[in-house]
């Protein structure tokens, strides 16, 4: 899991290095945890005999983290252009890695699998048929987790979607296509989240569309998305 890790951060910075400069803040904290650099933290311990309260310097180990994600949700599409459009059931589920940043913040990163889409209905030439429209991506999210409490949690940043197919039932007949369909679709994923467990989350969240998903077709359709889901940490 750490070489997903690895890869992701990598195929962020090639990608995204030159145009948001907050990556390379956080690629800095990544890589300073390999290089010794391990900051010190202060924590207030309270002395219950003598009834006082002091100020301790720990130092907290760093440690990667891995896990299974899965959610289901909403999925639309926004679009000024394009009329009579209606929310498609989505889904994800994949894999997610993080690395501690500070103890109450971590990096996060993923392979996940999602289904995105939107259902339209179309009147054309006298017929009307109803279309829905399923788009398949490899989601790549680098996300900042920070706790406010030990069991409440809030995350945001980039996601870059890699598009794998794209499957249109119309009135239940299925047709596959992939012809004007962006292959990199840039987003940004935020939401709260909610420690059950040490070892389980449930999370809420938004996807928000940067890019058209329809490459040169003039629709100007974005991506606009709603999840809920739970994660499971493989190692914690």
């Amino acid at each position: 899991m750490k070489h997903l890790f690895y890869l992701n951060i990598l195929f962020f910075a090639m990608v995204k290095i030159g145009k948001n400069s907050i990556l390379l803040f956080m690629l800095f904290l990544l890589n300073s945890g390999f290089w010794g650099f391990n900051p010190l933290f202060s924590q207030e311990l309270t002395d219950e005999k003598n009834g006082y309260i002091k100020k301790e310097t720990i130092r907290k180990e760093r440690s990667f983290y891995y896990g299974i994600i899965s959610g289901i949700g909403l999925a639309m599409v926004s679009s000024h252009q394009k009329e009579n459009t209606n929310p498609h059931i989505g889904y994800k589920v994949g894999f997610i890695s993080g690395y501690d940043l500070f103890p109450n913040a971590t990096l996060e990163t993923g392979l996940i699998v999602s289904k995105k889409g939107f259902n339209e209905k179309i009147n054309q030439q006298g017929y009307s048929f109803k279309v829905a429209n399923s788009f398949y991506y490899a989601d790549l999210p680098l996300v900042l987790r920070y706790a406010v409490k030990p069991d409440i949690f809030f995350y945001a940043g980039p996601q870059i979607s890699v598009f794998i197919r794209h499957v249109a039932k119309v009135d239940g007949d299925k047709r596959g296509s992939s012809d004007g369909v962006s292959l990199l679709n840039y987003s940004l994923i935020f939401g709260p989240g909610y420690s059950v467990s040490e070892k389980i989350q449930i999370t809420a969240g938004f996807e928000f569309g940067l890019n058209t998903l329809d490459a040169g077709k003039g629709f100007a359709l974005y991506h606009r998305n709603m999840y809920a889901g739970i994660r499971v940490f493989l190692s914690r």
